[in-house]
């Protein structure tokens, strides 16, 4: 079993992710963007052998690569998996995800671009690597997770899958 805990950015996954790894020493965590970033990096190599693929054709890759990545990984550890997922589409998490596996999506309730920009820049940590971004390239970054996270909060209502509004705390 998987807990693959998605969302925006900076709405609090990883640390959600290391609080429920010390509840669970027998879980594993992965991260996704490690290996989407390692993913991503592999094309030229890689994808000679099918022809080049566009950037788009790789986004659409990566969920299905990521989900056969944690299968295996729970197969080969015999370790349950914890899965701090960069995918912030929860629609495309529920597609990819098992029926016995969990799904906890975390938001900011749907508040406003504006309002999202303010939580971010208040709960910023030197370490972030976003630190030193303005509101405008944040925005080009990520785009409008606003949006995003609109569509998580509803669909999360429509499915039953636990929202955490982090937009508070």
């Amino acid at each position: 079993m998987a807990i693959w805990v998605c969302g925006v950015p900076r709405a609090g996954k990883t640390t959600f992710c290391k609080k429920l790894k010390k509840e669970n020493p027998n879980f594993t965590i992965i991260v996704s963007e490690a290996i989407r970033n390692a993913f991503q990096k592999m094309d030229k190599s890689h994808y000679k052998e099918w022809g080049i693929k566009t950037s788009k054709q790789r986004q659409n890759d990566f969920p299905i690569f990521f989900k056969e990545f944690v299968e295996w990984n729970e197969k080969f550890s015999g370790c349950e998996t914890i899965v701090d997922c960069a995918l912030i589409d929860l629609e495309k998490v529920f597609e990819i995800a098992d029926k016995k596996d969990k799904i906890i999506c975390f938001g900011f309730g749907g508040k406003s671009v504006e309002e999202i920009l303010k939580i971010i820049r208040k709960r910023e940590k030197e370490e972030d690597y976003t630190k030193n971004f303005s509101d405008l390239q944040l925005l080009k970054f990520w785009g409008d997770i606003s949006i995003q996270d609109k569509k998580n909060l509803e669909f999360s209502k429509l499915k039953s899958i636990k929202y955490v509004d982090n937009s508070n705390i």
